[in-house]
Parts: structure tokens; C-alpha cells; sequence
């Protein structure tokens, strides 16, 4: 579990100090999938493959809802597919570099 914890950082900064630094909310909501996407295939690249990555990240995201809306569980989904599919995209670079 010890492995999870630079990417929880990671996640926690994303969702609750980036909205500071990014004013705009559609600048926000375009940088956080990239951001996401990025931590997977790091994620993926080092580690391989783990689902538990994107529940890490949609457990961080859900305390959001109650500044977003309930609109948000649609983000919400989205960050979970995003963050598993860096993840798979870093397994892909993984194999090329074994």
C-alpha cells in the first residue's frame, strides 16, 4: 500500500488545491482528466495495473460533490475511466521498456 500514497498526494493536490491555482472552471475541468491521465501512466509504468488506483481517485473526488453539484458524479465517472486507462497506457510502456 505504501506505493499508493505519492499518487493519493497527487490526487488530493489535483482535486483541492488545482482549483485554487486554476480560476476558471473550464480550465480546471479540461487540466484534471490530463492530470489524472498523467498519474496513471506513471502509475502504470512503474506499478502495472491496478484498479485500486482509480477507486483511490474517485474515493478522493466524491467529497466534492458537495461543492460541485450532484452533476459532478458525472466527473466523477469520467476520472475513473480516465485514471484507468493512463493506467493501462503506463502497463503498455512498461512492457516496451522490460
Amino acid at each position: 500500500m505504501k506505493k499508493f500514497i505519492p499518487f493519493l498526494i497527487v490526487f488530493l493536490l489535483t482535486f483541492y488545491v488545482l482549483p485554487f491555482a486554476i480560476l476558471s472552471k473550464i480550465l480546471l475541468f479540461a487540466a484534471t482528466p490530463i492530470l489524472l491521465l498523467l498519474t496513471g501512466i506513471v502509475f502504470g509504468g512503474f506499478f502495472g495495473f491496478s484498479i485500486l488506483l482509480a477507486i483511490l481517485c474517485v474515493v478522493c473526488a466524491i467529497p466534492l460533490v458537495l461543492v460541485y453539484g450532484t452533476i459532478f458524479f458525472v466527473y466523477i465517472l469520467v476520472f475513473f475511466a480516465v485514471t484507468s486507462i493512463g493506467n493501462l497506457l503506463g502497463l503498455i510502456f512498461r512492457k516496451k521498456t522490460e
